[in-house]
């Protein structure tokens, strides 16, 4: 008998272009689950890896680039009742420190303006970040 959702820490950088009119999304590989789906950069935390610490692994693991996590934002929780998974999203706006973004890992990224992100099909749990990020980028510009 299965017992309740598994829990997923995943760490999610949110790459601000310098003047914050912009944020990176990538493109999941077809063959990956919900491939073809759009998301931020990132993923799973590591046993005692810190969320910030896993978006600096992950974005030179999956973009070739280095940022540097300069504010943490709400914590995020989505179920995927197909995977019987809870994640739980750990995102931090991110600066763009060195690198420029290569397809290592993702189908695809392009740097989107507060009202393209809402003309991509992104992952169900990034919902609410999404609604996030736009305020903190209207803010800002």
């Amino acid at each position: 008998m299965q017992n309740g959702p598994s829990l997923l820490r995943v760490g999610v950088g949110v790459v601000v272009s310098d003047d914050r009119t912009r944020v990176l999304a990538c493109l999941r590989r077809a063959d990956d689950y919900y491939g073809g789906f759009w998301e931020f950069p990132g993923g799973k935390c590591e046993p005692g890896e810190t969320p910030a610490g896993c978006i600096v692994r992950e974005l030179r693991e999956e973009l070739g680039i280095t940022v540097e996590p300069i504010e943490q934002l709400p914590l995020f929780h989505h179920h995927y009742p197909d995977r019987n998974r809870q994640v739980e999203l750990h995102p931090w706006l991110c600066r763009h420190i060195a690198g420029q973004p290569q397809l290592i890992e993702v189908a695809d990224f392009r740097w989107c303006t507060p009202a393209d992100l809402l003309t991509l099909h992104f992952l169900p749990a990034n919902g609410p970040l999404i609604e996030e990020i736009r305020i903190r980028l209207q803010i800002a510009s």
